[in-house]
């Protein structure tokens, strides 16, 4: 998956750069530059069809969202950003 700024013209900018074979043109965002957590952003998903085999990539919103690792789990690697985490 490919969190994505919002393209100037619209989703359908999107879909010849990165092959994308489903979406909804019917579905919009509402413009901003400033990507945080609990916003919606376009998402590339690469999926593989069970029926056929083929690879296919959707566009579709998703919700962006930052997860910190809880004290005592497993380290990930990634260290958490924001107030209060070192």
């Amino acid at each position: 998956m490919w969190p994505l700024r919002p393209p100037p013209g619209g989703p359908q900018d999107l879909v010849g750069p990165f092959d994308v074979t489903r979406w909804d043109p019917d579905q919009v965002l509402d413009p901003s530059w400033n990507v945080t957590p609990t916003n919606d952003v376009w998402s590339v998903l690469e999926r593989v069809e069970h029926d056929t085999g083929e690879i296919t990539r959707q566009l579709r919103p998703l919700r962006w969202e930052l997860l910190y690792q809880e004290e005592g789990s497993p380290p990930t690697g990634v260290r958490g950003q924001g107030a209060g985490h070192n």
